[in-house]
């Protein structure tokens, strides 16, 4: 428990978390048939009533606004007691929009591949100023000027 709920007066504190209890097994409701609707062909006012611990008469008004709303393409069957889910095909436009969408994330994809391959890539001033550093111990080894493994100084 936390002490904040300590600070509403009188018995509200109990009200409240029945409140937002409520309110949250509500949205429940919706996120699971909104992420799930496309899985069954049906679903059972029971069952959802079951499983989110709800009335049924909250269950049924929830999904009644999302059906209102359009965010659900469903009708309920007979009483109530069923909805059932409607399977609807893309308009052309929908379709034309889920292919900009690909075709966005495809460019996308390969700008940030790029993007990496040019920020991981060894900066061209330090790779030239490493070859010039290498050119030069490989000719102070030439002349002799270097020092060797073996003390003394080679002779080519």
């Amino acid at each position: 428990n936390l002490s904040v709920w300590q600070l509403l007066p009188g018995s509200q504190p109990d009200a409240c978390r029945d409140m937002l209890r409520e309110k949250v097994q509500r949205e429940a409701v919706r996120i699971y048939v909104l992420n799930f609707s496309s899985h069954y062909d049906s679903l059972s006012l029971d069952r959802l009533a079951t499983m989110f611990e709800l009335e049924r008469k909250v269950v049924h008004g929830v999904v009644s606004r999302m059906i209102v709303a359009g965010e659900l393409q469903a009708t309920w069957d007979g009483a109530g007691e069923v909805v059932r889910m409607h399977r609807a095909e893309p308009s052309p436009l929908q379709r034309l929009a889920l292919q900009l969408a690909d075709k966005t994330a495809g460019l996308v994809d390969t700008n940030e591949k790029q993007l990496d391959a040019k920020i991981n890539a060894p900066n061209r001033d330090d790779w030239q100023g490493q070859q010039r550093s290498n050119q030069g111990q490989r000719n102070r080894r030439a002349s002799g000027g270097g020092s060797s493994q073996g003390g003394g100084q080679r002779r080519w």
